[in-house]
């Protein structure tokens, strides 16, 4: 068998390879697009991919359909199953990940550049930071699905841009330039996406505009001025690059008070104790974190998930960093300034953000936006 899989079927098999297995993309082989073969059997058909590797990493490749790339038209899957897209010309030789036993899929480079011409640039960027983050989503269900974290990264902005520069007629090739160009590497979690992807945004697209963001990337701490007991590097979540200014998200699960009402629920004393010990220790390296940011010269804001989804918190924190990144910084922050000031996108931003927060309603604010534009 050889089957090559691309668009949404390859985002769903990059998602569960990652997830399920923990693996390094960036390890496995890299292919040309060849044509299809079903053998040992003489056609494609739903038994026949269903008894392939395919199947045994995506179990519901029929109910999501399955999308497959073949070089020319005489080789495309003649099944009503299938969406074929055909690539003639225009793609690099690495364009596709082999996965073993005849199952190739469209690369972490190439999915970027196809979802380019499926999803809007928010959603892009976002599916961006995921590739070259150390999260992934969960392939069912990629907005409420549970997220595994601390994963490799699947590529790099560099690796994708160098891709894309290798890439020729390729229809959304113009869109995923432009795109990759506001993702940055190293981003640790969904939610660390979704604001940095509204920082990063241009004004005129309901952004922000304050890009290019630095994530999660170590910052060196004085340490004659920080605690005895302090760290010597800290990392904040995001900062401005260029300037010393970032933000630290904090989510509901940073101070998580279920051990405590465990422990307390089974009236274990000891276990009430030790979970109680353990917060305060949480909560104390915080503040010596902030403290010691503070004193290497660093002014970085903490944002919980209320200033997320509260409407016009963000824009209210948003505020606060342009005045810090003026005062510390040559940044040219005029454009975001005169875009707080004018509150005339105000109500679509924070569809904007609700769109892309995860929780239930998100897909009727991406539909509004969508009727909108």
């Amino acid at each position: 068998m050889l089957l090559y899989v691309n668009g949404l079927s390859a985002v769903r098999l990059i998602r569960t390879v990652r997830t399920d297995g923990n693996a390094d993309l960036r390890t496995f082989r890299r292919c040309s697009l060849q044509g299809p073969n079903p053998e040992p059997s003489m056609r494609w058909t739903v038994r026949r991919v269903q008894s392939s590797p395919l199947a045994a990493l995506d179990p519901n490749w029929q109910e999501k359909g399955l999308h497959v790339a073949v070089p020319n038209e005489s080789m495309r899957l003649e099944a009503r199953f299938a969406k074929n897209t055909i690539y003639k010309r225009g793609l690099p030789d690495d364009a596709f990940l082999d996965l073993g036993d005849g199952l190739r899929c469209a690369s972490p480079e190439l999915s970027f550049l196809e979802m380019a011409r499926m999803m809007p640039r928010p959603v892009l960027v976002m599916f961006g930071h995921e590739l070259c983050g150390t999260f992934s989503r969960d392939a069912d269900d990629p907005r409420m699905g549970e997220v595994a974290l601390s994963v490799p990264p699947a590529t790099s902005v560099q690796q994708i841009r160098k891709f894309l520069s290798e890439c020729r007629g390729i229809l959304g090739l113009g869109a995923a330039r432009e795109a990759i160009e506001q993702v940055a590497n190293n981003a640790w979690s969904s939610m660390e996406s979704v604001i940095s992807t509204t920082m990063v945004l241009e004004t005129t697209d309901l952004g922000y505009g304050l890009g290019p963001l630095e994530l999660n990337n170590a910052q060196r701490v004085t340490s004659d001025l920080a605690a005895p007991e302090g760290h010597e590097l800290r990392i904040p979540d995001i900062v401005v690059a260029g300037t010393p200014v970032g933000i630290n998200y904090d989510g509901g699960d940073h101070l998580d008070f279920s051990d405590i009402e465990k422990a307390f629920a089974s009236s274990d004393a000891d276990a009430l104790a030790s979970a109680e010990r353990a917060l305060r220790e949480k909560v104390l390296d915080d503040m010596h974190r902030n403290r010691e940011l503070t004193v290497s010269g660093m002014t970085v804001f903490p944002i919980t998930k209320e200033d997320v989804f509260v409407p016009g918190a963000l824009d209210q924190i948003m505020s606060s960093i342009v005045d810090a990144i003026e005062r510390q910084s040559d940044k040219d922050v005029s454009a975001t300034r005169a875009l707080l000031a004018s509150g005339s996108l105000k109500k679509e931003r924070q569809y904007l953000i609700w769109s892309l927060y995860p929780w239930k309603n998100a897909a009727k604010y991406a539909q509004m936006l969508m009727a909108r534009s």
